[in-house]
């Protein structure tokens, strides 16, 4: 499954939040809005379903003893910390982490877990999350439609699929941004002095 993981921040300028990125090793997608530029990764993550192969008869018998021993035994296993913290991949917090450290106000991960319908009602089914980051560490959960609600239309659109970060004018690769200041930084580095 893919989580798509937007990084809203309050830098003005996707060239520049696109450097930034570049200088720190990180390699995403950058798109300019109205209230911020704001980063963007496709995050892929390992499937949740039921195991397969010699796991799965070990599997199906766990969860028919479960069902044996009743619901008072299996409420008392679940941790609704783990279930919360495993809707947002790693990989996707470790990024808004990191580019938490370029900026001074934090920023916000925004993360969408979308799958079509195949029932009669068809539209997508999933969940969406908001984290609020700080100087590197996570900072506070956010409702996620206040904050879908308050940033530019680009936000949504991408998060539903409405278009792809290509689509957006003014999207800036960190991985192109860094080729074009290496070969300016070169360029620089060779020339002489002049009289």
């Amino acid at each position: 499954m893919i989580t798509l993981a937007l990084v809203l921040t309050p830098v003005a300028s996707a060239q520049a939040l696109a450097a930034l990125c570049a200088l720190d090793g990180i390699t995403v997608d950058v798109v300019p809005t109205s209230r911020g530029a704001l980063v963007v990764r496709a995050v892929e993550v390992p499937g949740k379903g039921m195991p397969t192969g010699p796991d799965a008869d070990e599997a199906s018998e766990v969860s028919d003893e479960a069902s044996e021993s009743g619901p008072e035994s299996s409420e008392a296993e679940w941790d609704l910390s783990e279930l919360v913290d495993d809707v947002v991949p790693a990989e996707a917090s470790e990024l808004a982490a990191r580019i938490s450290l370029l900026t001074r106000q934090g920023v916000v991960l925004v993360t969408a877990a979308l799958t079509e319908d195949g029932a009669l009602d068809a539209g997508l089914s999933g969940q969406i999350t908001a984290r609020r980051f700080v100087g590197g560490a996570p900072a506070e959960d956010l409702a996620a439609g206040l904050v879908i609600a308050g940033a530019d239309d680009v936000v949504e659109d991408l998060l539903l699929g409405r278009r792809g970060v290509a689509d957006v004018p003014g999207h800036v690769s960190s991985a192109d941004t860094a080729r074009t200041r290496r070969g300016r930084w070169r360029g620089k580095g060779t020339r002489g002095r002049r009289p």
